[in-house]
């Protein structure tokens, strides 16, 4: 077995932690599934995307939220998705993967622009980097996950690889993120103390997820 096979197996035991992965509601690049469902691949592809705006932009360490127009507006975003997943599980109406992924873009996006200042913010102190600027940072990064999922689900781009990895990266930073978040609130060790702090609770969080999904719901079904 190669790097590349462990790493793929890798990526579909967290993705089985998370998701329930079934294959009709999976997108496939290249004839294989993707190790999260359409949705859920929208939901951290979106976090990946807002991520990598942020560091390209200079905006990972931005302490200051954005204005309250933009985050009404990112708030809305959330919405189709909520009402997508409710009706469809309510059997109110049929969806499809194309608005399950689109709808999961635009909720993982706002996530990753607000986890971003919320870490970083200063409760004693002046909070002057935005995570967002003006309106139009905004619909540059709604454009950016409307190209995002038009040359997924129209070409099959980027590869499988490529994909996954973002995916898989933006559930790790994810949770990563709220991690730091609270440490960071109750005051526990300096910066880089926190960064791997937050990095032994992911793993302890998808570690709890693995003991519970595999052992003790089993249990549960069978007794």
């Amino acid at each position: 077995m190669n790097i590349m096979n462990i790493i793929s197996r890798i990526y579909f035991f967290i993705g089985s932690l998370v998701c329930h992965q079934i294959p009709e509601r999976t997108i496939y690049i290249d004839g294989k599934p993707l190790p999260l469902c359409a949705r859920d691949t929208g939901i951290y592809l979106g976090i990946f995307i807002a991520l990598i705006y942020c560091i390209v932009r200079g905006k990972l360490k931005a302490d200051k939220l954005p204005s309250t127009r933009n985050g009404i507006l990112l708030v809305l975003l959330t919405v189709p998705m909520m009402i997508d997943a409710v009706s469809s599980y309510a059997s109110v109406r049929q969806t499809d993967n194309t608005i399950r992924l689109v709808t999961g873009l635009f909720f993982g996006m706002p996530i990753a622009l607000l986890l971003i200042p919320a870490a970083n913010y200063k409760v004693y102190g002046t909070n002057k980097l935005k995570v967002i600027d003006s309106r139009l940072d905004l619909l540059l990064l709604v454009f950016i996950n409307v190209f995002a999922s038009f040359v997924i689900l129209k070409f099959g781009i980027p590869t499988w690889w490529l994909l996954a990895t973002a995916c898989i990266v933006g559930l790790v930073f994810l949770i990563s993120r709220i991690a730091y978040t609270v440490l960071k609130l109750l005051n526990t060790g300096n910066e880089k103390t926190r960064i791997v702090y937050s990095l032994i609770i992911t793993m302890a969080f998808f570690m709890i997820l693995y003991i519970f999904k595999y052992h003790m719901l089993r249990w549960i079904i069978q007794n």
